[in-house]
């Protein structure tokens, strides 16, 4: 199936109708379609529909894949203060002596950075400091999760290919000049 005929090239096409004042080439479509090949067409497609209803511009590669994240309901993160409040909960309920199941990954690793989990139950900082320190410690882990996500992306060589014979064919600003000289 070529490029131009793949489904996450269609829905492409269509988020580039969304934004008529924005010069999207097709060739750029067929870039994002083949670098954004790797990702789910449901995912693609509710990326696109929130970038149609939250962006005034057609949004970068970066854009739709953190729009990806975010509407990924089943997957996302709980935003700090409801990752805090379940961590209360879990003091409540389960103490230090138990082992408490954490909703996100991401809550866990911020217990453990904070010392673990008998630690963070065992501490006798008032909860407004504890609240401060869970919550720049959270923010801080998540940036840092989301970079070591967007690092560890790497296109094949077959998707580079593809996108260099793309890029072959367009004619990239300066190359006219040049080849007048």
């Amino acid at each position: 199936m070529s490029v131009n005929n793949s489904p996450h090239y269609q829905v492409l096409r269509a988020l580039a109708a969304a934004f008529p004042h924005s010069k999207v080439t097709p060739e750029t479509i067929a870039t994002y379609a083949i670098f954004l090949a790797d990702v789910e067409l449901e995912a693609l497609r509710r990326a696109a529909t929130w970038c149609m209803s939250n962006e005034e511009f057609f949004p970068t590669m970066h854009k739709l894949r953190l729009a990806m994240q975010e509407t990924d309901l089943e997957h996302r993160a709980p935003t700090a203060g409801d990752a805090f409040a379940e961590v209360k909960r879990a003091v409540v309920s389960i103490g230090y002596i138990g082992t408490p199941v954490w909703s996100h990954s991401l809550v866990g690793r911020t217990i453990e950075a904070m010392g673990g989990w008998r630690n963070f139950c065992m501490s006798e900082d008032p909860d407004g400091v504890l609240r401060g320190q869970f919550l720049k410690l959270y923010a801080a882990l998540s940036e840092r999760q989301a970079n070591d996500e967007r690092a560890a992306l790497t296109a094949s060589p077959t998707t580079w290919k593809q996108i260099a014979a793309l890029a072959g064919k367009l004619a990239l600003p300066g190359a006219r000049e040049e080849k007048d000289r």
